[in-house]
């Protein structure tokens, strides 16, 4: 049996090449994982809590909320709202918010959550991590093949 090469157009000066599927996706197991956001953590530090600040973020929350993984918001801000999760395209079948208790510290379940690889985790959180923290997430991320976001208010 031959092997089909993908044949090359050329329309003027523009090249196509027909693609199966997006280069930088990775399938593991029944999840498809962007190979540039596997394994990271992605800090964003905002000025406050108000809902424009929310508003700001809520396209790259979008983004993420195509992949088939689960959006876990650990410790999400009061001022969440359905409505605004809607209006951004957000599927809310596929978001879970979680907040953390006295049994159970925010980076505790955060490292969790990444372990197992089954969701994009958006993290709120006043204090940040230190440098330990931030390395234990790290890890996580790369072991689960997840991201996180930590979203660190100022």
């Amino acid at each position: 049996m031959l092997a089909v090469q993908p044949r090359i157009t050329r329309s003027e000066h523009i090249v196509t090449l027909p693609v199966k599927s997006k280069p930088y996706t990775k399938v593991t197991g029944k999840f498809a994982v962007n190979h540039a956001l596997a394994g990271k953590v992605t800090e964003i530090v905002v000025p406050d809590k108000e809902p424009q600040t929310l508003a700001m973020l809520l396209p790259l929350l979008t983004q993420l909320s195509f992949d088939q993984r689960w959006l876990l918001w650990l410790t999400p801000p009061a001022g969440l709202a359905k409505p605004m999760l809607q209006q951004a395209d957000i599927d809310l079948n596929k978001v879970m918010l979680l907040n953390a208790d006295i049994h159970h510290s925010t980076h505790n379940l955060a490292c969790r959550a990444l372990q197992t690889g089954t969701s994009h985790l958006v993290i709120s959180t006043e204090n940040g991590f230190d440098a330990k923290e931030m390395a234990e997430l790290k890890d996580a991320a790369r072991l689960g093949q997840s991201h996180a976001i930590v979203i660190r208010y100022c």
